[in-house]
């Protein structure tokens, strides 16, 4: 996403979710990314719910070292 070639950015990303279906850290991390690509093309009600996805997966999980930047990007969507 950083070079601004968001149609492979979403390629990667959605073969990422998919190569991740088990594992639940994995998931989260992918869901993430998700958000932080629709948000860069403005559909921030889909950024939305996979950063919520990704709250729930960590939440669930007791996954902490990366809630912060889940809190971040939903800031992000939100502000």
């Amino acid at each position: 996403m950083k070079k601004q070639d968001m149609q492979k950015a979403f390629y990667f990303v959605k073969r990422a979710e998919k190569l991740v279906e088990t594992n639940d850290k994995a998931k989260a991390d992918a869901f993430n990314n998700l958000a932080c690509y629709y948000r860069r093309i403005g559909k921030l009600r889909a950024a939305l719910q996979f950063l919520e996805k990704t709250l729930d997966i960590e939440t669930r999980n007791g996954f902490t070292d990366k809630k912060s930047e889940t809190h971040l990007n939903l800031c992000a969507v939100l502000g």
